[in-house]
This record gives structure tokens, C-alpha cells and sequence, in this order.
């Protein structure tokens, strides 16, 4: 039975089977293909404030590049801020 997936899809599926086949693969595919990305989190108001930051891993990124004239614009698309407000808002406890 054959199963259809998008690139993407295609794409991590491989990466899984690569990283899985030998600790050797795994170590090349991370050194030559992947990298790391840091999300940050911080509060806008100076009565809160907060920096959060976290690690995470990635072999690929998903980016918009309809409409896009370099790789540039769609790379400081994905790296622009996120402004969280209103319903939207980042809420954490006061210690």
C-alpha cells in the first residue's frame, strides 16, 4: 500500500530513518544538515518582567516564500517577533 505525502513530510521521514539506521548517520545528518533555533520569550511591560528562552533542534524549516523576491525576505520573515496581545496574550505567574 502506498501512502502520499507532501515534501516535508517525505522529508522527516527520511531524516528518522537516517538518524535511526546508525549513531554514526545520526551524527552526520545533525553536523551537516541540521541546527539549532532559540525561541525567546519576553514581556513587553516593565512591571513584568520576564525572559524566557528554549532550545530546539531542527533539520528543516518551513518558510513563506509566496510572494518573496530573495531567500532573505522569507528567512527575516520567519525570524521576525511575534507580538502577543489581547486573546493572543502570554500570560505567566508573578512569584
Amino acid at each position: 500500500m502506498r501512502e502520499q505525502q507532501d515534501t516535508h513530510e517525505f522529508y522527516n521521514v527520511l531524516c528518522d530513518y537516517l538518524e535511526s539506521s546508525s549513531p554514526e548517520v545520526a551524527k552526520i545528518l545533525k553536523s551537516s544538515v541540521g541546527g539549532v533555533l532559540c525561541n525567546e520569550i519576553k514581556s513587553l511591560e516593565k512591571e513584568y518582567l520576564y525572559v524566557g528562552e528554549s532550545e530546539e533542534l531542527f533539520t528543516a524549516l518551513s518558510l513563506d516564500i509566496k510572494n518573496k523576491r530573495r531567500l532573505q525576505d522569507a528567512l527575516d520573515l520567519y525570524v521576525r517577533p511575534d507580538i502577543l496581545d489581547g486573546d493572543n496574550k502570554y500570560f505567566c505567574e508573578k512569584h
